[in-house]
């Protein structure tokens, strides 16, 4: 339908880039080579984020998971509060796991046919941790309110 894709771009290329990008910001991070997944930690505005990034055969995942866990209580309450900010959300969704509390924000995009570059890395990343900071703070009073 839309012709000859043009670029294959292999899940170790764009690990090479994402190292790249991670270490020309001087940040510090854990990869684990058999899951091609990185996990690095950012200072929020209020909390500071962990944010993971996947390298899948066609994707790249970002995860970024709230400091804390939802008490069981609060699970009713922070579904609410996900829904209406997903309503909103043009790529990614806030999730709720329900079997261990934990809240994140989960976005991919796919790479297969695009040239990945480090300003690209740096900047996704960026927009994604910066839209999960805008968050975080209000998820977090609801998941712990007592």
């Amino acid at each position: 339908m839309f012709g000859k894709k043009e670029v294959s771009t292999e899940p170790e290329e764009v690990v090479s880039v994402i190292k790249e990008a991670i270490e020309s910001q001087g940040f510090k991070y854990d990869y684990n080579p058999q899951t091609k997944i990185f996990k690095t930690l950012f200072r929020g505005d209020d909390y500071d984020i962990l944010t993971t990034i996947m390298v899948t055969d066609a994707v790249i995942r970002f995860r970024c998971t709230l400091d804390g866990k939802a008490f069981k209580s609060n699970f009713q309450d922070v579904v609410w509060e996900l829904n209406k900010i997903n309503m909103e959300m043009l790529s990614g969704k806030f999730v709720l796991d329900t079997r261990d509390g934990s809240i994140y924000f989960a976005t991919s995009v796919p790479y297969r046919i695009a040239v990945v570059t480090v300003d690209f890395i740096l900047k996704y990343t960026r927009a994604v941790v910066e839209l999960f900071d805008d968050y975080d703070g209000r998820l977090k009073e609801i998941a712990e309110k007592q």
